[in-house]
C-alpha cells in the first residue's frame, strides 16, 4: 500500500476538479495542492505516515480556503476508508 497515492487519489477526488502532486508541477495549474511525506514509521503490519500538504492558489486568501477545504477532507478521510486509522 502506497499511502501517498492513496492521499493523492482521495484528494482529487474530494477536490475535484483541484488536483494533487507530489511536486510542484513544471506547468502549474491555477490551483493545487502538494503532497509531502516528511516521516513515520513503515513496519510489516501499518504505515503512520506524516505528511506535508500545501495549498497553492493566485492569492492567500484563496490558497487558505484551499487549504481549510483540504484540511477538512483529510478529517473526514477515516470516516470513508476503513483502512485509514485517523
Amino acid at each position: 500500500m502506497d499511502s501517498t497515492a492513496l492521499l493523492r487519489e482521495m484528494l482529487e477526488s474530494a477536490l475535484y476538479p483541484v488536483k494533487a502532486f507530489v511536486q510542484v508541477p513544471a506547468t502549474r495549474p491555477e490551483k493545487f495542492v502538494t503532497i509531502e511525506r516528511t516521516g513515520g514509521k513503515i513496519d510489516a503490519f501499518s504505515d503512520a505516515p506524516t505528511f506535508a500538504v500545501q495549498a497553492w492558489a493566485p492569492t492567500k486568501a484563496e490558497a487558505a480556503a484551499l487549504a481549510e477545504q483540504t484540511a477538512s477532507a483529510i478529517d473526514s478521510w477515516p470516516k470513508t476508508e476503513p483502512s485509514v486509522a485517523d
